[in-house]
Order: C-alpha cells, then structure tokens, then sequence
C-alpha cells in the first residue's frame, strides 16, 4: 500500500492511494465496522484505531496497521461516490486534494559523505551519520528556499528512506528491516558552502548543521510504500532531475554501506522507534578523499555538478515508490522572490 497524509477543506487526513484516488482509510474503517462487524460505536473505534496523524498510526502498532489494511480492500471496489456512515467523502480525487509530507518524523538519520576510495582502511574513521532537524521537512511542491547570501551554493540528492515501525536497538543486518514500516523518497538539499570547511588550524571540520539541516532541507514524500511492496531496498534505481532533464541516475546497489548495514549502523546509536526515519545516502556526491598532503579533504569529484538557481524545479524519483518534485526559490532579506 501506498500511504499519504493529504489535506482537504483544512482537514488533514491519511489515505491510501488507489488509482487517482486517495482512500480516507479511517473513513472506511468505520464503514467496515458498521457494515460488517455490524458495530454500534463503529465511528468512535475507527477514530481510535487509525488516528489521523502518520506518527500515532505507527505508534498505535500492528493492530491499527491490519485496520487500515482491511478498510482498504473492503472499499477498493466500490463505487467512488460511496459515502461514509457519517455521509462523509471516501474516495478523494488526487487533483482535489493538497499531498502534505507523509509524517513528520521527529528525528532523521542521515549518512555523511562516501569515500573516494573505499579499499583505505584508514578513512573509515571518517564516515559518519548527521542528525536532520523536523524543521527542515516539507512535502511535495513545498519551495526550497535558496538563501544565496547564507547559504552559498546548494544541490541536493535522491536518496531512499527508511520509515520505522517498531521499537528496536542493537540491530544485526539481517532483522533490521523487520523495523520498518516503509520507505518513501528524500529529497537531501545541502550547502555545500556550509558544508565544507576543512582544516582549521590541526582540526578537520564538516559542519552538517549548517551545511545540510535548514529550513526546508527535506522534502519528503510523496508517500510510504509499505514494505511488502518493495522486493529488495537494496537495489533500486535512484533518478535525479533539473527541469525536467534526467541529471543522473544511480542504484542503491551502488552504496558504500547497504541499506542494511546503515539502518543497523545506526541502531547502535538511537532506539529505533516509531516516527524515525533513516536516510540513506547516494552514490554520486561529495566523498571524503585526501589531499596532496595525505590529509583527509572533502572533494566533490562530479564531471559537471550542477548547483542549484532560483526558480529550478528540481525532482526525485526512487523506483517502486514514485516521484517527488519542488521548486527553488531565493530568499533575500525577508522576501521570497
């Protein structure tokens, strides 16, 4: 199943996506209550067992999922005029309907820069993970805020994320998936001005909070796939746009460190609960390499990186999950151009 938060004459709600048409899965919970279960308090326990924000539903747990699972397939043939118990809407055209950010998810986890040659052994003190902030989460077709004279020169990456379902710690390679709820796309917007510093003085600096945590640093969306639709997180293509041209196209196959390995990485570090999300990082960015003084630097080795100008539409696209698009804005002194 596909899963959005979407917004409707202000009304915020989760819906599962079905052809054009998102289902209002608690909606028709209480439909299926009423009608199957033939339960007299059928609205009252369909507000309990699905809540209408993402967070709740993946803290209300197992029970709550297989409620919305089981509302979905008893509608999903319906006619799509079907109203409610409460002769509220069910289906909801996607062209009616404002797609928010699936969740907001309260902590996002995020790998630092690749090597530019894995065989040394003696970068891998250099590879890392950053924290992301709530703050930075948008969702689709929420600007990205160019802000030239803070910021300097931005780009961004497509990168595959995981979203937690269950409570875990100290998790091996092979169990760490069983963690997750879905994944869904990030769009992982950086400065690389802010990003690298380099050596100051005998100290080596990579700043990731002024570099890749500001506002609307993370869009996010425009859905979760749950995971029983994606065969192998472990191989899938990863595509990146500028105005509509496919500026590159990479796997995550092609990661440093596996899906697996990262998620598991990061276990040692944070409970994983639910709300979490792990990025997971791209093949083709900035890598920790050295310089002609064996010190470790920073470099971006890309052919033509392409950095990112006012008024850009930028989008993601990760196989088996769907596309995510937003436009970049300049933000000069208080006003937005």
């Amino acid at each position: 199943m596909k899963y959005a938060t979407f917004k409707f004459n202000g009304m915020k709600m989760i819906g599962a996506l079905l052809d054009e048409y998102l289902v209002d899965v608690q909606r028709a919970y209480a439909l299926y209550l009423k009608e199957v279960e033939k339960d007299n308090q059928a609205d009252e326990m369909a507000r309990v067992l699905i809540p209408d924000d993402f967070i709740e539903f993946l803290e209300a747990g197992e029970k709550s999922w297989e409620a919305a699972k089981t509302a979905y397939n008893f509608v999903k043939d319906m006619d799509k005029e079907t109203l409610g118990i409460n002769e509220e809407y069910i289906f909801y055209p996607l062209k009616n309907v404002k797609i928010l950010e699936p969740l907001r998810p309260r902590t996002i986890m995020a790998p630092g820069p690749e090597l530019e040659d894995p065989s040394d052994k003696s970068m891998y003190n250099y590879i890392e993970f950053y924290l992301k902030s709530e703050h930075a989460v948008v969702g689709p077709g929420v600007p990205i805020i160019k802000e030239s004279k803070f910021t300097g020169r931005i780009d961004f990456e497509p990168e595959l994320a995981l979203v937690i379902g269950k409570r875990g710690r100290f998790l091996d390679r092979e169990n760490v998936l069983d963690h997750v709820f879905g994944y869904t796309i990030m769009n992982d917007v950086y400065s690389i001005d802010r990003l690298v510093v380099g050596w100051e003085g005998t100290m080596f600096h990579v700043r990731y909070g002024e570099g890749a945590s500001f506002d609307n640093s993370a869009p996010i969306g425009p859905w979760i796939v749950t995971k029983d639709e994606i065969e192998n997180p472990e191989n899938l293509t990863l595509r990146k746009y500028v105005n509509g041209e496919l500026v590159d196209e990479r796997n995550t196959s092609q990661l440093l460190r596996s899906v697996r390995e990262f998620a598991s990485y990061c276990s040692t570090y944070f409970t994983l609960q639910p709300g979490l999300m792990i990025a997971t990082g791209y093949p083709n960015g900035l890598v920790f390499g050295k310089d002609s003084n064996n010190r470790p630097v920073i470099k971006d080795l890309r052919k033509s990186p392409r950095y990112l100008n006012a008024d850009d539409r930028v989008a993601c696209e990760i196989e088996g999950i769907g596309r995510l698009e937003n436009l970049v804005i300049e933000f000069d002194g208080g006003n937005s151009k």
